[in-house]
């Protein structure tokens, strides 16, 4: 299994504390940004789960943007999506 946070890919991110506080486009709730820089902290993927239609793929989207990050997309099926972020700063 890959980590899509591992220091390894983070690189020279890694030397700038990387947390997540919304963008000029999204504000992120409170509980949300707190889970979304946990799993930054301790290097672990963020699984999230909910209906279609609800933001999770825009969640990604955001975060990437916001942390600087590109986000790259694999589609594995048609009921959902990959997502990795990915180290290359913008």
């Amino acid at each position: 299994m890959i980590n899509p946070l591992s220091s390894a890919q983070l690189g020279k991110n890694m030397g700038k504390r990387m947390k997540f506080t919304g963008t000029k486009n999204y504000v992120a709730t409170e509980d949300l940004t707190i889970a979304v820089n946990a799993a930054v902290t301790l290097e672990r993927p963020l699984l999230i789960k909910g209906e279609p239609g609800t933001g999770k793929t825009e969640l990604a989207k955001q975060v990437a943007s916001g942390l600087g990050l590109e986000m790259l997309e694999w589609n594995i099926k048609s009921t959902g999506s990959y997502f990795l972020l990915c180290t290359r700063a913008k």
